[in-house]
């Protein structure tokens, strides 16, 4: 063979290679796409994880994150069981009720309302002196809404007749203006919807923390189908490392908080959504949080948390266990 056939040869072939290197190196670069959907409308609450947006944390971790209102915590986990969102933000009760009673196959990852934050809010005036006082009553509250869903464990703790109680059932975008308007003697809201609540009803108004009457167990998490972890636990660990650097960083700077929330979500007020991150900071900062980092979930709590809502629905609690429900290991 000629030696300038063998050159020209040669060229081609090492101009291949170092295309195929470009090509690798492009692809193991490029983010991966992620939906992030939120338990709920993106308000105050929301904006540890808008600040983790826009500080670049998901983009440090080569992740390209849209974050999604949410339609509730039931909502939520369906969309990740489903797979038409890659991770979610759900009651870690709710996410319990479904892997037992649906079948569906999400774990909790990251842990952001350590604190439960269910609550009935009610006027003053009317009287309520123990949550007893809520039997016959209307309670405003969406269908999928948390505190609607775990309203029998906390019925249970309280010594009420769940089915004595009437629900409202209204859109989470007009559940606190029905209460508001007299339409309803109650709304079940989180706790950090109470600035909303103020804000919106004339008369002055008080509520039962579920987590007063023996609900003690752990809230809203960073949830993941279970297929997502056995395909992708590197993105898994990247993006819930993210989000929990965005919380942390968050609750230390609640200023820079509200501001990337009022950025990407100019709808909210300053004032308001400030008021919601202090309430939703106070949920986060757990003593669980404090000696371990923000997310984690001590097993111990987590097992009550099962005991607790499978004990409350009367559910088969052999057809799950406490450990199969979440996991620290992407905390690390």
């Amino acid at each position: 063979m000629p030696t300038q056939i063998k050159l020209v040869r040669s060229f081609a072939l090492g101009l291949a290679f170092a295309s195929s290197i470009a090509w690798q190196a492009s692809a193991q670069t490029k983010p991966d796409q992620v939906t992030f959907v939120l338990n709920w409308l993106a308000t105050g609450e929301a904006a540890g994880w808008f600040l983790a947006l826009d500080k670049g944390y998901f983009k440090e971790a080569n992740i390209d994150v849209t974050i999604m209102r949410g339609f509730g915590s039931g909502d939520t986990a369906k969309r990740v069981a489903a797979k038409r969102a890659e991770f979610g933000v759900a009651d870690m009760g709710s996410v319990i009720l479904q892997r037992i009673n649906e079948g569906i196959r999400v774990r909790g990852v990251g842990m952001f309302y350590g604190r439960a934050p269910h609550a009935v809010f009610f006027r003053e005036k009317s009287g309520f002196k123990t949550p007893k006082d809520l039997e016959g009553k209307t309670i405003a509250c969406p269908a999928t809404s948390a505190n609607k869903l775990m309203f029998p464990a906390f019925a249970a703790g309280a010594g009420i007749d769940a089915n004595a109680v009437k629900w409202r059932i209204a859109d989470p975008t007009v559940a606190i203006a029905t209460f508001a308007a007299g339409q309803a003697d109650a709304v079940c809201e989180f706790l950090t919807s109470g600035p909303k609540i103020v804000a919106q009803t004339p008369d002055k108004t008080t509520h039962f923390l579920y987590a007063d009457y023996g609900f003690r167990v752990y809230a809203n998490a960073v949830i993941v189908h279970e297929d997502t972890i056995k395909a992708n636990p590197d993105l898994v660990r990247r993006f819930v490392k993210a989000a929990m650097r965005g919380l942390d960083y968050s609750v230390k700077h609640p200023d820079e908080a509200v501001k990337a929330l009022l950025k990407h979500q100019p709808e909210n007020k300053p004032e308001l959504s400030a008021s919601e991150w202090k309430v939703a900071a106070g949920l986060i900062m757990t003593d669980e949080a404090k000696a371990n980092g923000v997310g984690y979930m001590d097993p111990g709590k987590m097992t009550a948390t099962y005991d607790i809502v499978t004990s409350a629905f009367k559910l088969d609690k052999s057809k799950d266990a406490a450990a199969n429900i979440f996991s620290n290991d992407y905390l690390k």
